[in-house]
């Protein structure tokens, strides 16, 4: 993966620096995602030091041109939200187009934490779960240690904390 200004991601580098690694997937057209940017930027700034906490934007949720990745009849969905929020994108069909679309949601959304863009061939999305706006909380000796397929606050605030609170060599 790489930032929309192009410098490469890597898992391995990130974990060295032995604090845990939280990843949570979103896209512009996905109305949740961006309904728990607020909640995203409470935990970036709450773990700033102490969580290396990273944006994965993935394949758009509700895009105008073809059918969402997640609908179960094939259709164009267009989420009530997007029409309110006027929020329309097509699906980007190159790596160019998805860091462009990335780089709008971040900063239309003022996301704080760093976000990264899951390649053209949807690795990412493919490997950790076909979910709009999950997360992932990785131990820094790279083991999974908590997901959700669906972010929900309070529950990951709670573990963090209960990460924290059980490796104090961490802090």
């Amino acid at each position: 993966m790489y930032s929309p200004e192009g410098k490469k991601f890597t898992l391995s580098e990130v974990l060295a620096i032995k604090k845990p690694l939280l990843l949570i997937s979103g896209s512009y057209t996905c109305d949740i995602s961006r309904h728990n940017i607020a909640d995203i930027n409470a935990l970036a700034g709450k773990y700033k030091d102490k969580v290396s906490i990273y944006m994965v934007y993935t394949i758009d949720a509700h895009p105008s041109d073809v059918a969402s990745p997640y609908s179960k009849n094939n259709k164009i969905e267009i989420a009530p939200a997007n029409v309110r929020e006027h929020v329309e994108a097509q699906q980007p069909k190159t790596y160019g187009e998805r860091k462009s679309l990335a780089k709008k949601w971040q900063q239309q959304n003022y996301i704080l934490a760093p976000v990264l863009v899951d390649n053209p061939t949807n690795d990412f999305w493919l490997s950790f779960g076909q979910a709009p706006n999950m997360a992932y909380l990785i131990d820094p000796n790279g083991t999974v240690y908590f997901k959700q397929a669906w972010l929900k606050y309070v529950a990951l605030d709670n573990t963090i904390k209960d990460w924290l609170r059980s490796h104090p060599q961490s802090l």
